[in-house]
Order: structure tokens, then sequence, then C-alpha cells
């Protein structure tokens, strides 16, 4: 025992390193995983050759390993951290249960040569829901180390971990209730995660497959054709009240005015032995606006669920299964401004129930069943936030499984404008030159090398006339007067397409829907931008 040099009397902080090669390990015949039980060691790992008289040794660093793992030349004593606990043994590794959201069973071949299952759970943990706090951290902004240790263990286990990362996503959960109760909690738990081809290709109750017309992206630099991983995002919400609301939004800076649709892919599913949701229990919804409470627009669509099974990817009626068209949200962004002038005409003449603080809501034209909402003044010219998330349509508390995908923009306005831009010059003999000048851009308008955005919004127009000449030479010849003069004059219009006090309504439209002459007024002289500029001079007057 005194000879053994990873003793508890010769190591009693169980850390000595040994490379998994040694005439030591040869002797007495170890195999795979007692070669490398002490590779991970700290004492020792970096000697040089002329330190150590092992033949076969190699350094694990070129950096000597320490206790002082923050190497800040300090003994830190305290315990601060948050804690999350797993459960390993084969009672708790089912899907839906205990972080586990996925497994995948695969056939591996052993050293006896034979064959036998093994199966591989894919754990999601919220980093924010921790099972125990430890000392007086407070929040996530100063975590540097993870260390992880397992007990409980009866007998010889060994685990394999195929990969641990962080993962992060610019949605979030918005923790506060959605049907207008000031900012008290919501009720029900939302997680969010991802799905994908690579990971969820035999997930249960229903695998991963790829929208319809969907494919995977070929990454061009590699040498050889790798197809990159397809995801979705995916919420998972339990205990959702009758008539209540979860949803996860992102910021974002977004002029959706030059674009004609939005469409999204969505995917619906009971939970594991949950056979009480039904079709339309549950339904999605799309906002955007200035933010999420006061000011935005919201489309609805109630959800069909798929049925559970295995579908292949390949096919794409199992698509069509897994993603239904009926779930499809393809939205005409012309929907949401016609409800919002819908909204304005019902309230200026006097209907009762309207209000801009209310949610007022009609449904698609294209689509019954699918519903429009608007509150407050939003405006597609500038969605500052974006929400997606789920309602309970039942009467009962519901659970359920929604993915979303491909959340895209289609069909930029193609509408093109024009310039034009002229300049003449008259010489009127030795009397007078008279320049005049031209230039008229439209709304659309833009150069080759620049994008949708940075197109002309507005139409713009200009003119001018100057005209330099002498008065003398209207005088009788025997007077010898010379009088300089010099006149200019100039107009600049600039016209918006958009009504600069709701700009996601035309001006045109906003215009139209005017009730009096007074409005249009206080409108067209709010809108329109007109510069006027003209200038007489006689200079130098002079007789021979």
């Amino acid at each position: 025992m005194e000879q053994d040099q990873f003793s508890p009397l010769n190591d009693p902080a169980s850390d000595n390193y040994h490379f998994f090669r040694g005439y030591d390990y040869d002797e007495q015949r170890l195999g795979i995983l007692d070669r490398y039980k002490h590779y991970n060691g700290t004492e020792g790992n970096s000697l040089s050759q002329e330190s150590v008289g092992e033949p076969l040794y190699q350094s694990a660093r070129s950096v000597p390993d320490v206790e002082d793992i923050n190497q800040d030349n300090t003994l830190n004593e305290y315990e601060r951290y948050f804690q999350y606990k797993v459960a390993i043994h084969p009672d708790s590794l089912v899907v839906g249960r205990n972080h586990i959201i996925d497994k995948r069973e695969t056939v591996v071949a052993t050293r006896n040569g034979q064959r036998q299952n093994a199966t591989w759970y894919q754990f999601s943990i919220p980093l924010r829901n921790y099972d125990k706090k430890v000392g007086s951290i407070n929040d996530f902004s100063t975590i540097r180390f993870v260390r992880m240790f397992l007990n409980g263990f009866k007998e010889t286990t060994h685990l394999r971990f195929a990969t641990l990362e962080l993962m992060h996503g610019e949605w979030r959960n918005y923790n506060y209730n959605l049907n207008m109760r000031g900012d008290a909690p919501a009720q029900g738990t939302v997680n969010v995660n991802t799905v994908n081809i690579e990971e969820n290709a035999s997930r249960k109750p229903v695998n991963y497959v790829l929208p319809p017309g969907v494919t995977r992206i070929v990454d061009s630099g590699q040498s050889q054709i790798t197809q990159l991983n397809e995801q979705s995002m995916q919420m998972k919400v339990e205990g959702l009240q009758p008539g209540d609301a979860r949803g996860v939004y992102r910021n974002t800076q977004l002029d959706l005015r030059i674009y004609q649709r939005l469409q999204m892919f969505l995917h619906a599913e009971a939970l594991i032995d949950d056979p009480v949701l039904r079709n339309g229990d549950v339904s999605a919804f799309l906002r955007l606006g200035s933010d999420v409470k006061n000011n935005y627009y919201e489309y609805e669509i109630p959800l069909d669920l798929t049925e559970p099974g295995t579908y292949s990817t390949n096919s794409s009626a199992d698509r069509l299964k897994v993603w239904p068209q009926q779930n499809m949200l393809d939205l005409d962004l012309d929907v949401l401004t016609d409800v919002k002038k819908a909204r304005n005409a019902a309230k200026m003449a006097g209907e009762s129930g309207v209000s801009y603080n209310q949610r007022f809501t009609r449904q698609d034209p294209n689509s019954p069943n699918h519903r429009v909402t608007v509150q407050g003044n939003p405006s597609l010219s500038d969605v500052r936030v974006m929400m997606i998330g789920v309602r309970n349509n039942a009467n009962s508390p519901r659970n359920c499984v929604m993915w979303a995908d491909e959340l895209r923009v289609t069909d930029f306005d193609n509408e093109g404008g024009w310039a034009a831009k002229a300049s003449m010059t008259l010489a009127l003999s030795d009397i007078a030159t008279v320049n005049a000048g031209f230039h008229k851009e439209t709304h659309g308008f833009g150069a080759v090398n620049q994008s949708l955005s940075q197109r002309r919004m507005d139409d713009y127009d200009q003119y001018n006339v100057a005209v330099q000449g002498d008065l003398g030479r209207f005088l009788p010849e025997k007077v010898k007067l010379h009088a300089p003069i010099y006149y200019s004059y100039s107009n600049e219009k600039t016209t918006p397409k958009y009504n600069p006090l709701d700009q996601d309504i035309e001006l045109k439209e906003a215009l139209d829907a005017c009730a009096t002459k007074q409005q249009r007024d206080s409108i067209s002289n709010f809108a329109l931008t007109q510069r006027t500029a003209s200038s007489f001079s006689i200079s130098g007057l002079k007789f021979d």
C-alpha cells in the first residue's frame, strides 16, 4: 500500500497525474478505463522529461496546474453557487420529466464482439430554475466555474457525456400577465428550447422533420458536402389557465412597410400521456409593435395537433402532418393596417365600446378562423418588439408543446419609382440670360446599390428659375446706362408616402378618411414640406 502512489496514504487529495501509458500499467495489464483513471489529475501533469523517471511519461499541459483555479494567488474559502439536481436512477429517465427532453436508442458493438443497445438522453436544464442557492450569490453575471459531482451510487457505473453546452437564445420569457392585468405575474409555466433534425430525428411522441419546402443549407466552406443543422424554437407550456396566454419576446428594430407578407411554420402536440388536449383548444399568436402591452398588432391562429408517431422527413405527406397547412401563418400585412383603420373610423364615428386603449379584434377576411387585433397606435414602420405565444381557448387548464420555425417576410414592395432632371439655358440676344431647372423623384426610386430600406419613401419636386440681364438695354442708347439685374426663384416640395402621424398608413388613405376639410388641411399642412426662395438685385449702376 505504501508503494502505491495513488493510495490515500500517499495521495490524500487523490489528484496525482498518470499518463495513460506506462510500464507499470503494462505489467498490470490494465484496460482502457483504468489507464485513463488518473489522466485528469492535476498534481504532476506538466513535469519536464528531466523531472520524471518514467520513459513513457508525457505532459498533459504545458502550464502547471495548481489548486488556485482562478489564479488570483488567494485562498478562497467561501462557497457561492447555484445548484441543480438531476436524478440518474432508471425510474427517473423518462422523457418529459427530470429535465429530459429527448432520448435516442442505438446499437453499439462491444469488446467481446456482441452488439448491445445503448440509450442517450438529452437533458435541458433551465439555468434560472435552480434547486438550491448556496452563499450570497445573487445573479448570473459573475459565473466563472462549473462544478459537477455525483453521489448515491451503490455499484460501479459508467457514464458517458456527449456534449455539455450552454444554450443562448434571443427569445426571452415574458413573465407578466398578458390579459390587461397590469404587472401581475403570469400563470402557468413556459420552457423555451430548440428542436432540430440532428438531435431530435427520433424524438417522442413526435419526431422532428423539416417543414414543407425547407432544405438544409450546404456549408460552402467545407471541402466535403456538409449540411448544416436545421432547428426550430420549442415552447412547452404547462398549467395555462382558461383565457390566459404565455409568450416569449425579442427586441428588434424593423421597418416592415416594404414587405407584403409575413410567414411562419407552426406545429402543436399534446404532452406525453395527456389525452385532454384537442384541436383548437390552444392558439398561437404573433405580436408586433413598439411594446407588447399597450401598442401592438396581434395575429392569432387556432392550432391543429399532430398525432403521436414516427414521420419521415423525406415524405412530403409526413411533413404536412407534422407541420399542418392549417397552422401555417401566412399574413398579408395590409390586414393589420386595415383593422387599425377600421378601429380609427369606428372611434371617430362614436361607436360605443371602441377605444384606443382597448383591444379591437376582427376576423381576417382571407382566413375567417384567424383573428386580428390592434391596441394603441402601433406602426409597421418601427417594430421594436416581437412576441410569439400560446393562448388557452378551452374552459379548463391546458398543456401543450408548440414549435415555431422560419419566421420571415416575403414579397417586398416592387412598385418602382422614377426620377427626372432637366436644365435649360436661354440667351435673349445681349439683353438677358434665363436659366431654368427641374428635378423630380417619386417614392420607390433608388440607386442600384441601395437596399430596399434606403429607397425614397416620398415624392420630391423641385424647380428653379434665374434671370440675369441689363436694364440699360431697354432705354435709349444715348442714355448710356448699364444696370445689371438678377432675379431667381426656387420651389421645393416633399410629399411623404405615409402619414407622419401614423406612419404605416398611406397619406392618401389618411386624407380620404378625414370627415371634414379642416382635418384634411391639418394633416396635409403637417405632412407636406415646402420651401420657396426668391431674390432680386440691381447692382453696379453706371453711366458711360
